[in-house]
């Protein structure tokens, strides 16, 4: 048996402690390479959050969206930690977006004529919508007239004009009456209603005027037979209809001829008149005028003729003044309403004046009385003028 020496045994114990240092490096270096589930650390690796506050389907249409970076730490608890500022900053961020949107909201709807924002189908629309409503001017509305109001206590008149319409003179006399909240009654010749003069009779009607019958071609009824004197009414309604709905509500016959067929036949008020202007032999306004301001009464029918420019001068002169009077300018059936007068059938009224009115019923077969200032064979005479009456 060898014995070793002290040097030997040195050099084994160094060479021994070499192997233990060896072993236990490399088992630290295994327990480095595998750790424990439990002690496991958490890769490095980077979270991205993105803004999806504006959905849409289509994706190329979709802004760039904006990303937030955070690099997860190795350590359990400052991930604990990150996250929970991540889901704070998201809360956050939320409810900032939403006052925001409430604040924008708020100001839109102070805003007239803004399109609602769950109508923006695209901000082209939307620009095209804005600069359409700026460059939109206000609208000036006319001032409305109030409705007339007739007191039956006071006096009334009605005044009436034949023949139209006509361009021009009949415009002017429906002017004044709208400006002095007047009324009277038109009886119209179908022969003169067009397409243009149509739109008179609009503007009459519209402003509280009263639409009669004149017939078709200013035929004298008296002359005709019953057939051929429905027709001139017939077809004059016809033409009435066209413009504003509704026939003719009264019956004006041309040169006062007429007989009881025609009227018991067509059976609307015939209406003649208790003041003549005469107009028509005058073609004078300051005539005109004075005729009818110096025998004016109540509860008269004056006769007049819109087709003279001259008659529409006088009317400007007439309205304001007989209102000044203290009369009011009513149609013929208000004052057949107002006056409590019962209209029969086929009746020819000359006025309603408040104490007598003058009348003929077809019924009682009563003797017409012409007034005083009818002038029979004078207005027989009457030229139409055909100045307007192509159509």
């Amino acid at each position: 048996m060898k014995t070793k020496t002290k040097a030997q045994t040195t050099k084994t114990v160094v060479i021994a402690k070499k192997k233990i240092n060896a072993a236990k490096n490399e088992k630290s270096i295994q327990t480095e390479e595998t750790p424990t589930s439990r002690e496991m650390p958490v890769p490095s690796k980077k979270l991205v959050l993105k803004n999806t506050s504006m959905q849409n389907t289509d994706e190329t249409t979709l802004p760039k969206q904006k990303e937030i970076e955070f690099v997860v730490p190795e350590k359990k608890s400052e991930l604990k930690k990150s996250i929970k500022f991540i889901v704070l900053a998201i809360f956050a961020g939320g409810v900032c977006g939403l006052l925001l949107a409430m604040g924008t909201s708020g100001n839109s709807s102070a805003k007239k004529n803004v399109v609602p924002e769950t109508e923006f189908t695209s901000t082209e629309s939307v620009t095209e919508t804005i600069a359409t409503e700026s460059s939109t001017e206000p609208i000036t509305e006319e001032p409305t007239i109030p409705a007339m109001v007739i007191d039956p206590d006071k006096p009334m008149i009605a005044l009436t004009y034949d023949d139209g319409p006509a361009v021009g003179s009949s415009e002017k006399i429906v002017e004044v009456l709208k400006k002095y909240n007047a009324h009277a009654t038109f009886f119209l010749v179908g022969d003169n209603i067009t397409e243009e003069t149509g739109k008179i009779i609009q503007k009459e009607f519209e402003a509280g005027c009263e639409i009669g019958n004149h017939t078709q071609s200013h035929q004298n009824l008296k002359e005709l037979d019953v057939d051929s004197g429905m027709l001139q009414l017939e077809e004059c309604d016809d033409k009435i209809y066209k413009y504003i709905n509704q026939k003719a509500t009264l019956v004006r016959p041309p040169y006062g001829g007429y007989d009881d067929a025609i009227r018991e036949a067509d059976k609307r008020v015939f209406v003649y008149w208790s003041l003549e202007s005469s107009d028509w032999k005058w073609d004078n306004a300051d005539k005109i005028y004075e005729v009818v301001m110096e025998n004016i009464s109540d509860g008269d029918i004056v006769l007049m003729h819109d087709i003279h420019e001259e008659t529409a001068k006088a009317s400007e002169r007439l309205i304001p003044d007989l209102i000044d009077m203290g009369y009011q300018l009513v149609t013929v059936s208000e004052l057949m309403q107002y006056r409590n007068f019962h209209a029969e059938d086929g009746m020819v009224l000359y006025n309603v004046h408040p104490d007598k009115p003058l009348y003929s019923s077809l019924y009682e077969h009563e003797t017409e009385v012409i007034p005083e200032t009818f002038d029979n064979e004078s207005e027989d005479e009457v030229e139409i003028e055909t100045d307007n009456n192509t159509e």
